[in-house]
């Protein structure tokens, strides 16, 4: 069946120093839309940026994308959609790129759920949740004499 995945599961970050989280569709049967929500912990990470990933676009259409991002409570509503007219795709691919940056060291999980795949002349799919989490250290203290 269709299901979401992240390239990665564990990610190892620091603070300050941005990184980026690929969305895949994996499986996917005549899509043009996929509407999801992502959360996260504000206290640690901030999402910066998302970006459209290749998949929609594969036939040469320009998906749009309609990012919400709350970044006080760490939540975000994010709809990816294919012109009306445009055909499904079908496959696997990425969906999204999303930037975070690293506030604080901690351990944090981004999850992303409430997504389906949606498609001309079948009913939304709905997607299982998945989540990927991320352990922030310090930066390292620069110019302090090595001990």
């Amino acid at each position: 069946g269709t299901q979401l995945r992240f390239s990665q599961n564990n990610i190892n970050a620091t603070v300050g120093a941005n990184f980026t989280l690929n969305l895949e569709l994996a499986g996917a049967q005549e899509v043009n839309a996929v509407p999801f929500q992502v959360r996260f912990d504000p206290k640690v990470l901030r999402l910066v940026n998302v970006t459209p990933g290749d998949f929609l676009n594969k036939d040469g259409q320009q998906a749009s994308m309609v990012p919400t991002i709350d970044a006080n409570s760490g939540t975000g509503m994010i709809a990816l959609t294919r012109p009306p007219s445009a055909l499904g795709i079908s496959g696997t691919g990425r969906l999204v790129t999303m930037t975070f940056q690293p506030l604080a060291a901690g351990a944090a999980s981004v999850q992303v759920f409430g997504a389906t795949a949606r498609g001309p002349g079948h009913e939304p799919k709905s997607l299982a949740a998945v989540q990927a989490t991320v352990t922030v250290t310090a930066a390292p203290v620069t110019g302090a004499p090595a001990k």
